[in-house]
């Protein structure tokens, strides 16, 4: 799942629809770990370099010690770290990014060289160069060519790497791609040196009781929702979360125990655009070989399940007629884990997934891995267990066609009883493979868009559909929109879809910002930006100026309007738009825009409910072993309407049992 909104897209829609455009050079700056809008500007070529370059060659005034292991990471995905693929020994292997595991691949020693430096993996002692040949980006043994000097200026936390050959720029790129470019103001050619040992000890030496005290002020001061989710009916159970809270955090030292403690702590506010992570690391290993004993002692106080794979046979051949369709012992499809799921003895709605066989050392047999609910024909996710024990946020897991079973980007297939899964509709999986947006025929006159997520590094994907079938579109009456399981994005994403939407003016409300320090100092960083447009700085100023006449208060970030565009489309002449509890964020935008049309009809079950607090922003956390962000504004909505509590609901529901795209057309053909 991938819930995250650009900062800046809410509310800047006008009377022609959604006119982003101007904002673009802001939205770049505070996007960091949720989008990739950064491509690259002002290119010149090697004998006509832009006058700016000059700034690349002033090294960082920070003395690296040879035998320092740094982390390399990339300023605008936190967790996305220098990674020799692979883990390769060999010469000229790919150097790309990777989500940060600890690995020895993923560490590099700095060094001295001139007026340059060289960057040595770890794990190869090989070093960080352009290959001249073709100029991508690998390891090679060092020779003392210029390919292998870098340039290195800015601070530690956000510093520019130039190779001296060819004068480019290490740089992330729409989509997550590294490679070397010329300079330019571009945040994706920052990055961030990090000391290993001063993470490691972060995170051998949790301390608890900061951590959480900065994340209950954060979360009072910041949060949008606190005022309206702690009022005077939950006060009491909040402020006894919060003493039960500090008095646990006071008791540990282990990060993944305090992750736990202050997960549990940001779960009574019930949004899922509260984001709070932990490094994909522990208190063992780091690069170095893992003790398998340690592990599972760290480990060891994971819920157990008591009951073995032979009871669990017994267990379903007894209840034979009457399984739920979830249960049974499934088994993934490299083969090398196997669980169950059974019904929980006491509360016949719940169902317990547990280990019975795990390909490594972090799960052990018996131990809970997945906690769902039943609520009508429907299982949700109450816990699904990561590598590291920490929380998966999946919100709904469903079966796809045939017997498998997909919960977040894993898929089970079940191996006892032999059962058939309901009769879902085939539809894209939670993984959001670029195969799975499709917009194509499904018969003469009906036309099926499957857009499985709005995540911005889909925007040209989406657009390229769009531009394909124009023609298609603008002579087929028919057209259903299948957003099921779509977890957001940004509006950007969706916007060339909406004139063909659109039907008739409708209002469309804005949204309010907290004037917390935060968000002042904040706002008054994007105003010494360079480069931003006149528009937008006009923009940024006028909210920064409510926001320090009103301290402490809410004021408004986008005003309410009517949407009004010039043209309605002929065809599509009715659309259906099928939507399920895996919709949420940018995609319950898309939505509400939607269902204000004439043209539209939604079908299938109420989404998820996460709207009203949006605009996500990453936040400093006093430790690199966990990250969190937090929305920035509240919806003009509250407190009248609440798409949080009260979800999208569909003008025509639809089961688990039914085609969820047969009974679309039919009900869009009986329309006419």
């Amino acid at each position: 799942m991938q819930i995250a909104e650009n900062v800046f897209l809410k509310g800047l829609k006008c009377k022609n629809g959604f006119n982003l455009k101007p904002i673009l050079a802001v939205l770049e700056i505070f996007v960091l770990a949720f989008t990739l809008i950064f491509t690259s500007t002002a290119k010149a070529t090697p004998g006509n370099l832009p006058d700016n370059t000059t700034k690349v060659i002033n090294p960082l005034n920070v003395s690296f010690q040879s035998k320092s292991k740094m982390i390399i990471r990339s300023f605008v995905i936190n967790n996305w770290v220098l990674d020799v693929s692979g883990a390769s020994t060999s010469n000229d292997a790919p150097v790309i990014t990777y989500d940060f595991l600890g690995a020895e691949n993923q560490l590099w020693l700095v060094e001295k060289v001139g007026n340059g430096y060289i960057i040595r993996a770890w794990h190869s002692k090989k070093v960080l160069a352009i290959n001249m040949a073709n100029f991508s980006i690998v390891q090679q043994d060092f020779t003392g060519k210029d390919n292998q000097v870098w340039l290195i200026s800015g601070k530690m936390e956000a510093a520019r790497i130039t190779n001296k050959a060819n004068h480019q720029s290490l740089a992330l790129i729409n989509g997550g791609k590294m490679i070397a470019d010329y300079y330019s103001t571009s945040i994706g050619q920052l990055w961030k040196f990090e000391s290993f040992s001063k993470l490691q000890k972060e995170t051998v030496n949790c301390d608890c009781p900061k951590y959480f005290e900065y994340t209950r002020n954060l979360i009072e001061t910041d949060y949008p929702g606190f005022q309206d989710k702690v009022n005077p009916q939950t006060r009491y159970q909040y402020d006894q979360l919060r003493k039960i809270s500090v008095e646990k955090a006071g008791t540990t030292k282990n990060s993944a125990v305090c992750f736990k403690i202050i997960d549990n702590y940001l779960s009574f506010f019930k949004d899922n655009h509260i984001h709070f992570s932990m490094s994909d690391i522990s208190e063992f290993g780091f690069g170095e070989r893992l003790d398998p004993a340690k592990i599972q002692q760290f480990y060891s106080g994971t819920e157990m399940v008591d009951i073995n794979e032979n009871e669990v046979i017994n267990y379903l051949d007894r209840n034979k007629g009457i399984l739920a369709s979830i249960e049974g012992i499934w088994q993934t499809e490299d083969g090398l884990n196997r669980c169950a799921i059974i019904r929980d003895k006491k509360e016949i709605t719940r169902f317990v997934g547990f280990v019975l066989k795990s390909d490594n050392v972090y799960w052990m047999p018996g131990q809970l891995k997945m906690d769902f609910f039943k609520q009508d024909q429907n299982f949700y996710t109450l816990y699904y267990g990561n590598k590291n024990h920490t929380i998966g946020k999946i919100r709904k897991f469903e079966h796809l066609a045939g017997n498998p079973l997909q919960v977040g980007n894993t898929k089970w297939n079940r191996t006892y009883p032999d059962m058939k899964a309901p009769l879902y509709l085939k539809k894209s999986p939670v993984s959001k493979n670029a195969d799975w947006f499709k917009l194509e025929n499904l018969d003469d006159s009906t036309l099926v868009f499957s857009l499985p997520s709005f995540n911005n590094k889909n925007k040209p994907l989406v657009d390229d559909l769009i531009k394909a079938n124009k023609d298609k579109l603008l002579s087929t009456p028919y057209l259903v929109i299948d957003v099921r399981g779509n977890g957001g994005g940004t509006d950007d994403t969706f916007e060339s879809i909406l004139p063909f939407i659109y039907a008739n003016p409708f209002k469309h409300l804005g949204t309010d910002i907290m004037a917390s320090k935060y968000n002042i100092n904040r706002y008054e960083e994007l105003l010494r930006v360079p480069h931003v447009g006149a528009e937008a700085r006009e923009w940024v100023q006028k909210i920064l100026n409510r926001m320090k006449d009103n301290p402490g208060k809410f004021v408004v970030r986008s005003g309410d309007e009517i949407v009004k565009r010039d043209t309605v489309m002929p065809y599509p002449w009715k659309i259906a738009v099928l939507i399920n509890s895996g919709c949420g964020s940018s995609a319950e935008e898309f939505i509400l825009y939607a269902k204000e049309s004439k043209k539209v009809v939604l079908l299938g079950q109420p989404t998820s409910g996460t709207l009203d607090y949006s605009n996500i922003s990453p936040r400093e956390f006093p430790s690199t072993a966990f990250k969190i962000s937090l929305p920035e504004s509240r919806s003009h909505r509250l407190p009248n309407s609440s798409v949080d509590k009260d979800k999208i609901k569909p003008n025509v529901y639809l089961t688990s049992d039914q085609n969820w795209i047969e009974e679309a057309v039919k009900y869009l053909k009986r329309a006419r």
